[in-house]
């Protein structure tokens, strides 16, 4: 449907919305160490390059942790599957400049970055992980565009920008 329709823009929202693809959380609660779900991974990877063709769609950097609830921990494994999917995004099938960095504070604060029910992250620690997270390469310009100026465009926002 969206491919008939190239001159509508639109908004992927929730980081295409993969399943838990792998849970950080349950190496602290005494369960087995958790493994990455390939076939829900594969899954969201099929599905988002075939959106990220469409030059008209964006991807929404957020609702992170309903890929991987706990991502902004200190969790290794699920730190470095984030930052790959985030390279996956923003890198290789999007761009920078069609990656918008959201955050749904207050509305779903726990699931934005954490399982549903629990404490998450603050958000400005949310952010400052996602920061982390994104690819090192991407310069200031980029990064900023990611946090504020693509959402500026997108929605026809009148913003001025700071150098």
């Amino acid at each position: 449907v969206l491919a008939q329709h190239p001159n509508v823009p639109v908004v992927l929202d929730h980081f295409g919305k993969a399943r838990i693809v792998y849970d950080a959380e349950r190496e602290t609660d005494g369960h087995p160490p958790p493994t990455i779900d390939q076939t829900e991974l594969a899954t969201w990877k099929e599905g988002m390059q075939a959106l990220a063709r469409l030059p008209h769609v964006h991807c929404k950097l957020s609702l992170l942790g309903y890929a991987i609830p706990g991502w902004w921990s200190d969790n290794s494994v699920g730190r470095d599957l984030m930052r790959q999917m985030l390279r996956w995004v923003v890198m290789d099938w999007f761009g920078p400049r069609r990656c918008l960095a959201a955050l749904n504070w207050y509305i779903d604060a726990p699931t934005s970055d954490s399982e549903v029910g629990t404490t998450g992250a603050s958000p400005v620690r949310y952010v400052q992980c996602l920061s982390e997270l994104l690819p090192a390469e991407l310069t200031l310009e980029q990064r900023n565009d990611i946090f504020a100026y693509n959402a500026a465009r997108f929605y026809s926002m009148a913003v001025t920008k700071q150098e």
